[in-house]
């Protein structure tokens, strides 16, 4: 979070239109960033899962390029499998 200068973070999880979970980080600017769980960790989120620092605890984030050279922001389980498909990535 310091490394993007994020000061909050909303309380509960949220769920895009295609019910992809995400958190919403809140910068000292008051700018949003929605940052979504890998396909994975999002099958262990319950529909009104409240976000705490045990739920961010048990997740890692990861910073990667998509095809298309967009970079994209991440949480997958902590303790899962040591490699992480380009499918659950993208997913």
């Amino acid at each position: 979070m310091s490394e993007f200068a994020l000061v909050s973070v909303n309380k509960v999880l949220k769920r895009n239109t295609n019910k992809y979970p995400f958190v919403t980080f809140i910068d000292g600017n008051n700018i949003a960033t929605n940052v979504y769980f890998s396909k994975e960790a999002a099958k262990l989120l319950g529909d009104t899962t409240e976000v705490t620092r045990e739920l961010l605890e048990g997740h890692t984030i990861s910073i990667y390029p998509t095809p298309d050279g967009e970079e994209r922001i991440k949480l997958g389980r902590k303790g899962g499998s040591l490699r992480l498909s380009f499918a659950d990535l993208w997913g």
